[in-house]
C-alpha cells in the first residue's frame, strides 16, 4: 500500500517485480497518488512550462506511475479523495484507466476526502474496504454472516464494546482464578514456614 509519493513507490515496485517474474505480491493499494512528477510540476509550477530546459534539469526523478501501472497484473485498489487539493482526483482516475494489465482493479472515490484526511472522511467504510480487498487478494472469503446491518465485522463490534459483557465475564473468571492461585501459594508458604519453625524448636 502506498499513498501520495508512497503510491508511486508502490506502483513502481509492483511493476518491477513483474519484470523480474517475481510476483509474490498479492495486490496493491494506491491512495491519493499522482500520475507523474512531470504532471505534478505542471500543476504546482505552471510557469515551468514556459522554460522547458529548466524544468528538464529539475526533473531528475519522474516517478511516472501512469507509464508503469499498466504492467501490474495483480489486483489494484485505487482510492481517491474527491476534494484532494494536492493530487487531483483526476490523476487517480487516469491511473485507474492506465492499469490495463491488472487482473482485477477497483476505483473508490471518497466524496469529501482531501489529500491527508481521506481515511477520516471515509469513516468505518475505510478499514472495511481495505480488509475486504486484502481478503480477496489472499483468496479468503469475507463471510456476509459476520457483518451486522451497520456493516461492522465481529472484531469491530468487540473493539467498540458491544460484546463487552462477555469480555468482562471472562476477565472476572480469570481474576478469580488468579486470586485462587495467590491464596494457594500463600497457604503453601505459610505451611512451609510453620514446618521450619517446628524443626528449629526440635
Amino acid at each position: 500500500m502506498g499513498r501520495s509519493l508512497g503510491g508511486a513507490v508502490a506502483a513502481h515496485t509492483a511493476a518491477k517485480l513483474v519484470e523480474k517474474n517475481d510476483e509474490w505480491l498479492k495486490g496493491v493499494i494506491l491512495e491519493n497518488t499522482f500520475t507523474s512528477i512531470d504532471k505534478m510540476a505542471d500543476k504546482l509550477f505552471p510557469f515551468l512550462k514556459m522554460i522547458p530546459n529548466v524544468k528538464k534539469r529539475m526533473m531528475r526523478l519522474d516517478w511516472n506511475s501512469e507509464a508503469r501501472v499498466g504492467k501490474i497484473t495483480k489486483p489494484i485498489l485505487f482510492i481517491g479523495g474527491v476534494r484532494d487539493q494536492l493530487c487531483p482526483v483526476a490523476m487517480t482516475k487516469d491511473l485507474f484507466r492506465a492499469a490495463t494489465g491488472s487482473a482485477q482493479k477497483e476505483l473508490w472515490l471518497v466524496p469529501d476526502g482531501d489529500h491527508n484526511d481521506t481515511y477520516l472522511k471515509a469513516g468505518p467504510e475505510y478499514p472495511m474496504r481495505l480488509r475486504k480487498f486484502m481478503a480477496q487478494c489472499l483468496g479468503e472469503q469475507v463471510a456476509a454472516s459476520s457483518q451486522d446491518e451497520g456493516g461492522l465485522l465481529e472484531e469491530d463490534k468487540i473493539l467498540q464494546g458491544e460484546d463487552s459483557g462477555e469480555i468482562n465475564d471472562e476477565i472476572s473468571r480469570d481474576g478469580e482464578r488468579i486470586e485462587e492461585s495467590k491464596e494457594a501459594r500463600s497457604s503453601k508458604v505459610s505451611t512451609e514456614k510453620k514446618g521450619d519453625v517446628a524443626k528449629k524448636n526440635d
